[in-house]
Formats: structure tokens, C-alpha cells, sequence
């Protein structure tokens, strides 16, 4: 009987041993025991649909993998369209959905182990204010260019050139956006005298306009009315367009138009670049400024007396390495340090320089004592500034014709301390010839100031003299096909 129960009690142990050896016994196999790969059977999020409000209370996702002792269980998540409808924040399994503008977006989750194992959520925003989706505008000369939410292109107002990219026989005038083409997949825009720049999302630049060899597009007298491409290249991030254009690539090189595609230097460490009507700024990642071209008003801040002197290659601007932002003017310069201050320099007509007082500067100057200077802006052949402070207030200064400011008013006199405009909040703006565009944080677009092409979008050719709503009541209806 004693024999029986040793072997019986030998059997059960190598059983035992049997089972740790085979991972079995039904204990957690997330690691896989033996090294055996758990496959992704399926993602799922929390809501398949969610409804938002702008300024309301943000939603919640959370992605699940099935099943749970997956190998790998990591996800990426993306949005659609990436930018002005919502955005996504946080991390691991959960993300916040916030509200930016009406409109419809959706959010996706993606297995990384099996790319076609997919959920997604679709998301309703609504509030703000209707056709509250502008995601980002730029005014040119005498014609203005944005981006909506879902990517589309519009433009409107006027020039004989093509600047608009409306059409192989379109030079008209244009008061309400215009769609250009059908391609949803804009990114970044530029309007500069006679020519306009683009950045799809595939990183392809795109330019149209009067050509004179600055578009790249193989003939110089040639008008380019709807937009081509540059080259084949697709990763471009940045460009900046006056009467020249430069533009950055992902690699943080710098690059010109003559013709060809030009490198400027050999340095891979630029991070910001703004063209001037004369004269170019240019950031590097070690925050150090940078400047090239006309110094004959002493726009370049380079200490000089200027006197017609002329700088080929990018010269460092002092010696400060905290510069964050920077805007070329029509002979002046802005720039904002990290530490959200303002500086200005160059020539002073209209008080265009903000500093109180209409006298020219060869370096850079602070502009009051502010703090919370975000965004400033002006086309390269304005004589006015306008920039958003990070509460998303909107100042403006300089000459005040047409009313550009947005003041209510309009005049010949300088105006050379920032003025706030109005009392909204504001995220984008950009100053032109002689008009001014800005976007508020409800994804809306605004314009005011001269309107003799229909540049302000407004409908009519009336001028306005505060910020009034590009889309809204007023105005009258533009001719069908635009006029002459």
C-alpha cells in the first residue's frame, strides 16, 4: 500500500512539473510564457460618437485592445481634420477631446501590432459663432488667402497677376472667399505682392502668381494662375512670401527662389524665417536672430548707420539667444523674446515701431514693459503692426490710413503706442497693404481697413474701419464670377 501511494505521490509531481514546463494551469500569459505572441483581435474606444460644445465642457476617450494579455497592446491616436475643429490631450489609455470650433471631426485609434484593427469616434461640434472655422489666413497686397478647418483653400480680393489661384482666365476681382481647386489638404499660406505660397500636408510646397523666376516653375514672364507644384520635395515647413520668398525644410535648412530651389548656407539649425519688403529676419534653434538684405533705414538692428548698406549673407543680430518670434516689415522689424517681451527697430514713420515716438532705431528696442506678447504681424509693405498678447487680446499701431488699425477711425496720423482693438479674444492675425485679418479663439474671421479690390472679403468695396465679420450681415452680394 506504502509503494502505491509513492508512485501515485511520483506521478502527480511530474504532472506538476509537466504544466510549469507548458505555461498551463491557467495562470496569466501576457508574457507569454514559452515566448508565444498574443495577436490583437480588436480596439475599441469608449464612444463611437460624442457631441461637444465650443467653451463647454471637454469629452473623455479611452481605447481598449482585446484581447487583454495582448503582446502589444499600444495604440496610436489621430484626429481628422488635425487641425481647428478639436484637439487631443493626455496620454496611455485615455485622451481629452476639447472643443476649437463648429464643425465635424473624427478621432481614430489604431492598433500599432495590427494597423487594420481600427475604432473610431465621431465628434459634433457646435457654439461659436456659425461658419466658425477658419483655421489660418494671410493678407497680401491687394489679395487675402486662409485656411478652413477641413483643409480647403479660399482667397479673394484682387490681382491682375493671378495671386488668387482661381483659374487659368480668372483675374478679376473677388469680395467674398473664393474656393481654390478642391484639395483638402492644406496646411500653411503666405500672400505676398504678386504671389502666393502654400504647404500641403504631405509637406509639397505650391506656388502661384507672377512668377519673375520666384515661383521655381520653369519660366520667369510666365503668370501662374492656379497653383503647381515646386519641385518634388515634401518636406517643406515653413514659408514666408513679400515681394521675395524663403522657405524652411523639416531639416531646419533654409532655402531662397531664384529660378531654383537655393540653399542659404549650409546650417541645418533655422527654426523661423520672415521676408520683409527689402530685407529678411531669421531665428536659429539656439535662439539667436539673425538678418540679411537692405539696412538703408537700419532695419536690420545691426547697429550701422545703414546709408544704402547692404548685407548678402544672414548677420547675427547682438548677441541674445532668447528670441522666439520675429516679423519683417516694409523697413522695420519686430521680434518677441521667450520671456514674452517686444522689441523694435528700423524706420519709424507713423510710430510704426510702437515705441511712443516717431524717431528710427539701428538695434533693437523694447516696446514698453510688457510681458505677454505672443504674435506680431505685419505684411512686408505695411506701415502698420498688429499683434495678440497671450490673453489673446489684439493691439495695433502705426499708421492708422483706412483705418487700418480697427480703431473706429481712420486718419493720417501717426499712431506710435499699442492701442487694444476691441475687447475678443484672438488666436491669428495677419496686416496687408493696407487691410488687416485676424481670426478669433471661435475659429471666425474678421477683416478691416481699405477694401478698394474687395480684399477684406466683405462683399462690397466699402472700407471699414473696425473689425467686422468676413461671412456675416452686410455688404452686398459680389457679382457672380467676380468684376473686372
Amino acid at each position: 500500500m506504502k509503494k502505491h501511494i509513492l508512485s501515485l505521490a511520483a506521478a502527480l509531481l511530474a504532472l506538476a512539473l509537466s504544466l510549469v514546463a507548458c505555461g498551463g494551469g491557467g495562470g496569466n500569459n501576457n508574457n507569454n510564457g514559452g515566448g508565444e505572441t498574443v495577436a490583437v483581435t480588436g480596439v475599441a474606444l469608449s464612444q463611437q460618437s460624442m457631441s461637444l460644445t465650443v467653451g463647454g465642457a471637454a469629452g473623455s476617450l479611452t481605447a481598449t485592445v482585446s484581447p487583454g494579455n495582448a503582446t502589444n497592446k499600444n495604440v496610436t491616436w489621430t484626429v481628422s481634420p488635425a487641425t481647428g475643429t478639436v484637439t487631443l490631450s493626455g496620454s496611455g489609455a485615455t485622451r481629452t477631446v476639447t472643443a476649437v470650433a463648429a464643425g465635424n471631426a473624427s478621432v481614430t485609434v489604431k492598433s500599432d501590432a495590427d494597423p487594420t484593427k481600427t475604432a473610431t469616434c465621431a465628434v459634433t461640434v457646435t457654439g461659436g459663432s456659425s461658419g466658425a472655422n477658419w483655421a489660418a489666413v494671410s493678407a497680401g497686397y491687394y489679395h487675402s488667402l486662409a485656411i478652413k478647418a477641413d483643409g480647403s483653400l479660399w482667397a479673394w480680393g484682387w490681382d491682375p497677376d493671378g495671386a488668387l489661384g482661381l483659374g487659368t482666365s480668372d483675374t478679376k476681382q473677388h469680395w467674398t472667399p473664393a474656393r481654390v481647386g478642391t484639395a483638402s489638404d492644406w496646411k500653411v499660406v503666405s500672400a505676398g505682392m504678386g504671389r502666393s505660397f502654400a504647404i500641403k500636408t504631405d509637406g509639397s510646397l505650391w506656388a502661384w502668381g507672377q512668377d519673375l523666376g520666384q515661383l521655381c516653375l520653369g519660366d520667369k514672364d510666365e503668370k501662374v494662375l492656379t497653383p503647381a507644384r515646386v519641385g518634388t520635395d515634401s518636406d517643406w515647413a515653413a514659408v514666408s512670401v513679400g515681394v521675395s520668398a524663403l522657405a524652411l525644410r523639416a531639416d531646419g535648412s533654409l532655402w531662397t527662389f531664384n529660378n531654383a530651389p537655393t540653399r542659404v548656407g549650409t546650417d541645418n539649425n533655422w527654426t523661423a524665417v520672415s521676408v520683409g519688403f527689402d530685407h529678411n529676419l531669421a531665428l536659429r534653434a539656439d535662439g539667436s536672430l539673425w538678418a540679411w538684405g537692405s539696412n538703408d533705414y537700419r532695419q536690420l538692428g545691426l547697429g550701422d548707420s545703414g546709408t544704402w548698406a547692404h548685407y548678402s549673407d544672414p548677420t547675427r543680430v547682438g548677441t541674445d539667444s532668447n528670441w522666439a518670434a520675429v516679423s519683417a516689415h516694409w523697413r522695420n522689424s519686430h521680434a518677441v523674446k521667450t520671456d514674452g517681451s517686444l522689441w523694435a527697430w528700423g524706420d519709424n514713420g507713423s510710430g510704426v515701431l510702437g515705441l511712443g515716438d516717431t524717431n528710427d532705431r539701428n538695434t533693437p528696442t523694447r516696446v514698453g514693459a510688457d510681458t505677454n506678447w505672443a504674435v506680431v504681424a505685419s505684411a512686408s509693405y505695411a506701415s502698420h503692426c498688429l499683434t495678440v498678447r497671450t490673453d489673446g487680446s489684439l493691439w495695433a499701431w502705426g499708421s492708422n490710413n483706412a483705418g487700418r488699425l480697427g480703431l473706429g477711425t481712420a486718419d493720417y496720423d501717426a499712431h506710435p503706442t499699442p492701442t487694444r482693438v476691441g475687447t475678443d479674444s484672438w488666436k491669428v492675425v495677419s496686416g496687408g497693404g493696407s487691410h488687416s485679418l485676424a481670426i478669433k479663439n471661435d475659429g471666425s474671421l474678421w477683416a478691416w481697413g481699405s477694401n478698394t479690390f474687395g480684399q477684406l472679403g466683405l462683399g462690397d468695396v466699402y472700407g471699414i474701419y473696425t473689425p467686422t465679420r468676413v461671412g456675416g450681415s452686410g455688404g452686398q452680394a459680389a457679382p457672380a464670377g467676380g468684376v473686372e
